[in-house]
C-alpha cells in the first residue's frame, strides 16, 4: 500500500512541475521584454525556448533524484519512465489535438497552451534520458 501511495504521490510531484517551469519562464520573458527587449517585438519567441530548457532541466533534474530516490528504484524500467510521465503524455496529447481544432491566434491563451505543451515534451525527453543514463550506468 506505501509503494502505491509513494508512486501516486511522486506522479503529483512530478506533473506540478509544470507549475515551477511556467511561472519563473513567464517572469524571466516579461523582464526580459520589458527591460533589454532581447525579442525584436517577437514577445518571447527568442527567450521562451531557451528559459523553458534552462529552468526546466534545473527543475526537473534534480526533481527525478528526488522520485528515483523516495521510490526506491533500482534499474528503472521503460514502464518507469511511462509511469512518472503519463501525465505529460496525456496533456500533450491533448495540446496537441486542440491547436489544429481551434487555430493558433497569437493571444495570450494559446501562448501559454503553447508554453505549457512545451514544458511537457520537455519533461518527458528529460524523464526520459534520465532514467535510461540511471539503467545505462548500472546506478542502484
Amino acid at each position: 500500500m506505501r509503494k502505491i501511495v509513494r508512486r501516486i504521490a511522486s506522479l503529483a510531484l512530478y506533473f506540478v512541475a509544470v507549475y515551477a517551469i511556467f511561472v519563473p519562464s513567464l517572469l524571466s520573458i516579461i523582464v526580459i521584454d520589458n527591460t533589454i527587449g532581447f525579442s525584436f517585438n517577437l514577445n518571447g519567441f527568442v527567450e521562451a525556448p531557451l528559459l523553458i530548457i534552462t529552468i526546466g532541466t534545473a527543475v526537473l533534474w534534480p526533481l527525478n533524484y528526488f522520485i528515483v530516490w523516495a521510490e526506491h528504484l533500482v534499474k528503472p524500467k521503460l514502464g518507469d519512465h511511462f509511469q512518472l510521465s503519463a501525465l505529460y503524455y496525456l496533456l500533450s496529447i491533448y495540446l496537441a489535438t486542440i491547436f489544429p481544432v481551434t487555430g493558433f491566434y497569437g493571444g495570450l491563451t494559446e501562448t501559454y497552451m503553447l508554453m505549457t505543451l512545451a514544458i511537457s515534451v520537455w519533461a518527458i525527453i528529460i524523464n526520459a534520458i534520465f532514467l535510461y543514463r540511471r539503467r545505462k550506468l548500472n546506478i542502484a
